[in-house]
């Protein structure tokens, strides 16, 4: 049996066309091949962390460098993705006190997050992209870590006071 999961953004556009990878995965190898969905980045930090994590993974680029330093090996991608992290912000920043930013993880927030002034940068963690765009369509944060294809997901009235 072969353990099969892909990265949470990517299941928040649709599990269909996973669960159909892993029954082709399943006849081309003649093994079985089980998906697993994960609930978020959390529950998919923990597992690489607790080392109960899958044969075969779809990664995208926030935990790559760790997969990659526990020996994982990339060996396929999607011909013309290209991942994007972007910052997105809700009118302007404060010009004083805390920066509330929310995201789902820490570790490569860090390059999105250089151009502010680190000092008053406040992380507010959720569990995905969704979720942390809520916090800010909310007002609840000054700003959020936004991945491409969760932007494309969103309805363009929901994008437009961004």
């Amino acid at each position: 049996m072969i353990k099969f999961s892909v990265c949470p953004h990517d299941t928040e556009k649709g599990l269909g066309r996973w669960k159909e990878l892993a029954l082709r995965l399943s006849r081309f190898l003649g093994e079985e091949v089980v998906f697993e969905v994960l609930r978020g980045h959390r529950e998919e930090y923990e597992k690489i962390e607790r080392g109960e994590f899958f044969d075969l993974y779809y990664a995208g680029p926030l935990v790559s460098p760790r997969l990659y330093e526990l020996g994982y090996l990339p060996v396929a991608k999607f011909k013309g993705q290209r991942d994007k992290l972007f910052l997105l912000v809700r009118d302007r920043l404060p010009e004083d006190g805390d920066i509330l930013v929310a995201t789902p993880f820490l570790r490569p927030a860090g390059y999105s997050l250089l151009s502010l002034d680190m000092e008053r940068i406040r992380i507010v963690f959720t569990e995905n992209f969704l979720s942390a765009f809520e916090l800010l369509k909310r007002g609840q944060v000054h700003a959020c870590l936004m991945y491409n294809d969760t932007w494309e997901q969103i309805e363009e009235e929901d994008k437009a006071p961004f």
